[in-house]
């Protein structure tokens, strides 16, 4: 997962990436066959992993930077992966 700098980030995403294509296909898909958002929805939540969506980061953003407000500072950037997914829980 990422772990702090751009060059690193954009390798893990690859290979995440390369890795949910790897299992789309073990999957037999027919070819011409396109990976929609809900069938990736749905292969997270038939194998029990939980995920971030993008409505979920937007809970965790303005926590972030509300929280960095009443600091004086623009936000207050969390780094624990279990309170990021706490906070988005709690926020949902």
């Amino acid at each position: 997962g990422p772990s702090g700098v751009i060059g690193t980030n954009k390798q893990d995403s690859v290979e995440t990436v390369h890795r949910m294509l790897e299992t789309f296909q073990a999957e037999k898909m027919e070819p011409g066959q396109y990976i929609t958002v809900p069938d990736i929805v749905s292969l997270l939540e038939s194998r029990k992993i939980e995920y971030v969506s993008f409505a979920d980061w937007k809970l965790l953003d303005a926590h972030e930077t509300e929280a960095g407000q009443a600091e004086g500072r623009p936000r207050l950037k969390l780094t624990s992966i279990a309170e990021m997914l706490g906070i988005i829980r709690q926020k949902r």
